[in-house]
């Protein structure tokens, strides 16, 4: 995982034991740099923090976020909630700021977050990808398809979309025709690809480990769907860009114009 940060002095030691060896920090002291940092390298997740309420220089943050908004920020507040100036002021994408209180002081506690943050996004993307064709479908099924890409362990096959939204599964499948898209069963293992990605970025888990965070009850199941789907093996999907697997898992999920 690669983290820029701008931290105050004391939370840095907290962030360098939370982070793994095989992660890498970018670390700032001013502004203007955490902004270079954010414009020339491919950072999965970007943290800044902690603040308190009254804090001064929300406006830097916002401008900051404004210059990269596809990067997830994960601002740390102080206890007590979060200071009203930064709500009035952060007006960008909700997926890609997650405010979080300082409370649970473990350094696993804050890797987890920085991975929800960063699951969160690449989900909000995807979705993003495909909203033309969502746009179609009913409230129902759409909130069923955000919950796939949030929470790809919870479902187990096509039709679990079904019994999620209260649509009967026969009239899921001609909404989902109607629209454009590809069966339910893909919009799955799509969502459980994409989970597998950030998990196979971020951390040195097994193949094994990462199967079962990403909902899959074997690898081997993992490893099919990775090299049907998008030709790459698990060891490949790693080093694949996010640009280029959201376009190619688009492209999948859309049914060809005829």
């Amino acid at each position: 995982m690669r983290v820029a940060a701008f931290v105050n002095h004391g939370f840095r030691a907290h962030l360098r034991r939370a982070l793994h060896s095989s992660d890498s920090l970018f670390d700032s002291h001013f502004w203007p740099g955490l902004a270079t940092v954010l414009a020339n390298y491919a950072v999965d997740v970007a943290i800044v923090g902690p603040f308190a309420t009254g804090w001064e220089d929300v406006d830097a943050l916002a401008k900051v976020l404004e210059s990269v908004p596809h990067t997830p920020t994960l601002i740390l507040t102080e206890p007590g909630g979060v200071p009203p100036a930064l709500m009035g002021k952060l007006n960008g994408p909700a997926a890609y700021q997650a405010f979080t209180m300082i409370s649970d002081g473990h350094p696993a506690s804050l890797r987890n977050e920085l991975l929800r943050v960063q699951h969160r996004s690449m989900s909000v993307r995807m979705l993003a990808a495909i909203s033309q064709p969502m746009a179609v479908l009913p409230p129902a099924l759409q909130c069923a398809i955000r919950e796939v890409f949030e929470h790809p362990g919870r479902f187990h096959a096509g039709g679990d979309l079904a019994l999620y939204s209260g649509v009967p599964a026969s009239r899921m499948f001609r909404r989902f025709l109607a629209a454009g898209l590809s069966p339910p069963k893909k919009m799955l293992i799509a969502a459980k690809l994409l989970r597998a990605h950030s998990y196979l970025t971020q951390s040195e888990s097994s193949i094994k480990s990462v199967a079962e965070s990403s909902g899959y009850d074997e690898s081997r199941i993992l490893r099919r769907h990775s090299c049907q789907v998008l030709h790459r093996t698990p060891s490949q999907l790693m080093r694949m860009p996010d640009v280029e697997l959201i376009e190619r898992l688009r492209s999948w999920l859309l049914l060809p114009i005829t």
